[in-house]
C-alpha cells in the first residue's frame, strides 16, 4: 500500500505544473483583451449559430 505522504509527494509537482499552466492561459486571454483582440459576443452567437444550422441540414 502505497502511503499518503508518497503520494501527496508524487502529486504535487504535476499539481503545481497544472497550476501554472492554466494561470499562464488565462494570462494569454487577458493580454489579448487588453490588445483588443478579441472577437464580440453577437459575431460568435452568430457563427455557432450557422455550425448548427449547417450540421442540422446534413443531418435530414
Amino acid at each position: 500500500m502505497t502511503e499518503p505522504r508518497k503520494i501527496t509527494a508524487d502529486a504535487m509537482p504535476r499539481v503545481v505544473e497544472t497550476e501554472a499552466a492554466f494561470r499562464a492561459f488565462l494570462q494569454e486571454g487577458l493580454d489579448a483583451v487588453e490588445r483588443g483582440d478579441v472577437v464580440p459576443h453577437a459575431q460568435v452567437m452568430a457563427e455557432l449559430d450557422a455550425m448548427i444550422a449547417r450540421h442540422r441540414a446534413r443531418c435530414r
